[in-house]
């Protein structure tokens, strides 16, 4: 059991989990990934398993608009990219 501490709970105790970290990514002529930076060495995709997008919060200033991709890497490593449509930019997802 951990031991109560009796320290009060406030939000600001609060961190986000699995932040996406940004990265850079290779794609081909279908703007499908082949390639990531990944610590600062190029992995190449052996296989996308899944793709999917999401739009979301479309009323705000800034909505939510990305395509997902569940790639293999060549060293059989399964990682998880989205493209943020609005920006341009890629990132990795932890899982």
């Amino acid at each position: 059991m951990v031991k109560n501490t009796r320290k009060t709970i406030s939000s600001d105790d609060l961190r986000p989990l699995n932040l996406p970290i940004p990265t850079n990514v290779v794609i081909d002529e279908y703007e499908l990934p082949v390639a990531i930076n990944m610590n600062g060495k190029w992995v190449y995709v052996e296989r996308i398993n899944d793709a999917w997008q999401i739009s979301d919060e479309w009323w705000r200033d800034k909505p939510i608009i990305r395509s997902y991709f569940e790639c293999l890497t060549k060293d059989t490593n399964r990682v998880t990219l989205f493209r943020d449509i609005i920006f341009d930019n890629w990132y990795l997802q932890k899982t």
